[in-house]
């Protein structure tokens, strides 16, 4: 119970803790002593999570605007259902630039959202001012203020100060193969146009222009298999001799462009009696069959490739350590 919890380390929070278990067998003969691998648990101790998704650029270009992305789950990352009425209070606080000795004070705007049934709250700052350095936000649970999210974001500098800016207009959650996903690109001088560049898994997928006439301009992307599971998208263009870009990473669901089905001809069987095992994949695929006791789980996972596995290796592909 966390009760006890509380009483064992002494503290009044434990929600940013971990429990480490660690389990020894000693060989009476030799006196050997064999220890497991670090197990990690995570201690909740509020069954709500509040936290800033990937969407939320690091940084953000001064006279545009910036969205900010606030996911609320259940701390196993599961939705928090429809029906609730939880509210987030939202503080956007401005550093402002010191330059000649000149101090600005920083300036804090609270709003408020609610929450709404897939947990993620669009949050839209508008009116940068073009003397900003950072922007902290800072995300609160109203029901319980000490659920909270922090981000910093730091201002990108251009020696023209002009700065272009990216934004996904699709849902978030629903950007899936073989549907277009649309672009919202605002620049903050008039431009004729600007190029784009899609690249996932470390390759070019896509490069081409679009014409703008102002400040505002959309287009959409076919987005396929093999953008998965994450794309980034670079918009840029050519100022003075200065290259003026932003980009943005998407989640695509589609890791795997071919279905595997496994099916068994019975659901319950006794040693020594066959089973037929039908696996159904594009001709050609080579499937790889595992079978062990389900008991030898409990203890460790053994070299089997999991989907979680390879949706690691392909994120790696990234040449980018951060989303800017």
């Amino acid at each position: 119970p966390i009760s006890e919890l509380l009483a064992v380390t002494g503290k009044t929070i434990i929600h940013y803790y971990d429990i480490i278990c660690i389990a020894e067998v000693k060989e009476d003969l030799t006196n050997i002593v064999l220890s497991s691998e670090k197990l990690k648990i995570p201690m909740h101790q509020y069954d709500f999570k509040l936290e800033f998704m990937d969407a939320s650029a690091d940084n953000l270009r001064a006279g545009l605007s910036y969205i900010a992305y606030v996911k609320a789950s259940r701390p196993d990352g599961s939705p928090l259902g429809v029906g609730h009425n939880e509210r987030i209070s939202f503080y956007a606080t401005t550093n402002h630039n010191r330059f000649f000795g000149r101090y600005v004070k920083p300036t804090t705007v609270e709003s408020e959202y609610r929450i709404p049934d897939d947990g993620v709250v669009v949050i839209t700052i508008t009116n940068i001012d073009m003397d900003i350095d950072t922007l902290d936000l800072r995300a609160v649970l109203v029901s319980n203020t000490r659920i909270s999210a922090y981000k910093s974001v730091d201002k990108f500098h251009t020696e023209t100060n002009n700065g272009i800016q990216i934004s996904l207009v699709t849902d978030l959650e629903e950007v899936k193969a073989g549907m277009n996903a649309e672009f919202k690109v605002r620049s903050t001088k008039a431009i004729t146009g600007f190029k784009y560049i899609v690249i996932a898994r470390g390759n070019i997928i896509e490069v081409d222009e679009v014409s703008m006439s102002g400040k505002v301009a959309t287009f959409s992307i076919e987005v396929t298999c093999l953008m998965a599971p994450t794309a980034r998208i670079i918009v840029f263009y050519i100022d003075k001799s200065e290259v003026i870009a932003d980009s943005l990473e998407v989640k695509v669901n589609c890791a795997c462009k071919n279905d595997v089905t496994v099916r068994f001809n019975k659901a319950q069987t006794k040693p020594g009696e066959e089973v037929t095992v039908d696996v159904t994949a594009t001709s050609g695929s080579f499937v790889g069959i595992l079978a062990v006791d389900q008991s030898v789980l409990l203890l460790k996972t053994g070299n089997d490739i999991t989907q979680a596995d390879v949706l690691s290796e392909l994120g790696s592909y990234d040449t980018s350590e951060d989303n800017t």
